[in-house]
């Protein structure tokens, strides 16, 4: 499958699931957009982009910082056409330790914000 002048943005990029995943939609054509919750993490997916992309600090619990990288992502590279969520967040507690309210909170709020947001375009 092509994806060839399709633009990306995938959450989570800076390492693991979400840099194959970057990596793999660079393969097939995409201009990736990668995000990550550091400066440092948003130059690692620079760097591994190259001219294929960007990569973007984004704290996806925060509709303000949804609402401002979707807006800079339009500017330099026109509409998001491919939407990868795939950031991941825990706080304070393993998976098997955290408690249901911790576990809506922290698995739902990424997901409901920035689809949310996007949705409205």
């Amino acid at each position: 499958m092509s994806f060839e002048g399709k633009i990306a943005l995938v959450t989570g990029a800076s390492r693991g699931i979400g840099r194959a995943i970057a990596e793999t939609l660079v393969a097939r054509g995409a201009k990736v957009i990668g995000t990550a919750t550091s400066e440092s993490g948003a130059q690692a997916i620079s760097e591994y982009l190259g001219a294929n992309g960007k990569g973007l600090m984004l704290n996806v619990t925060d509709p303000a910082s949804i609402e401002s990288v979707l807006g800079n992502i339009r500017a330099e590279f026109g509409e998001v056409d491919i939407l990868v969520n795939n950031a991941g967040i825990t706080r304070d507690n393993l998976l098997m330790r955290m408690k249901d309210d911790e576990w809506r909170r922290y698995s739902r709020n990424p997901t409901c914000h920035l689809c949310s947001v996007c949705q409205k375009r």
